[in-house]
């Protein structure tokens, strides 16, 4: 690309899509003004008391950032974590990993996970099989209606709503059932539960995050 000028470019906030679209927007030629209420870009990642946050296996463009950047996914770097849903009766129940191509992956982690009761399980193998054939279609209405309306047309348990389902939704998509659509809890799901095994892993960053992202990216 080439300019008669470099162009400016305002970017405002410098959290993590900031820092990013700056870093990106750089090798164009652009000169970049970076708005931010701190003195320091990224200081709200500085502090190495918060907790590590995890990077799913499905987040290629974060891990393709990270490697720009000269991170690599390595045990020195990051641990690998598991998913684990707190029931209603206080057991913990771990969701299983496979690294079974995609079908087998989804028949052998759902059909043993233990969160969810043996006949919902059942229902929900059931539900995607059908899917997958074509005979049945997701609700055109998805986008009209809240992710919880939809799980409760479904006839998942109140146990399981609260248990599995819920976390599910705030976890991966930041809202609750009741405040997040049904076509964006889909849309969440997809990347992480319904392709490959590798898309499904969790890594935690062994570094504080400012160590891991801010500094470089700034640097």
């Amino acid at each position: 690309m080439t300019w008669e000028s470099r162009p400016s470019v305002i970017v405002i906030g410098d959290g993590p899509a900031g820092l990013t679209a700056a870093y990106r927007l750089i090798p164009s030629g652009c000169r970049i003004t970076l708005l931010s209420l701190s003195s320091r870009a990224g200081e709200d990642f500085r502090d190495v008391s918060d907790p590590p946050l995890p990077i799913l296996g499905c987040h290629h463009a974060t891990w393709a950032l990270l490697r720009s950047l000269g991170i690599e996914r390595d045990p020195s770097m990051f641990a690998e974590s598991t998913l684990e849903f707190l029931l209603s009766d206080g057991r913990l129940a771990h969701y299983p990993k496979t690294l079974f191509p995609t079908p087998l992956q989804q028949l052998l982690t759902i059909g043993r996970f233990a969160g969810l009761s043996a006949p919902e399980r059942w229902k929900l193998l059931s539900w995607l099989e059908q899917l997958w054939e074509g005979s049945l279609e997701l609700a055109s209405d998805l986008e009209q209606r809240t992710a919880l309306h939809w799980l409760g047309s479904l006839n998942y348990s109140q146990s399981s709503l609260q248990s599995v389902w819920n976390p599910l939704a705030a976890w991966l998509a930041g809202n609750d059932l009741d405040h997040l659509s049904a076509d964006a809890f889909v849309m969440a799901l997809k990347p992480f539960f319904l392709s490959g095994a590798s898309n499904s892993r969790i890594w935690v960053s062994r570094e504080p995050w400012d160590r891991l992202f801010v500094e470089p990216i700034t640097n």
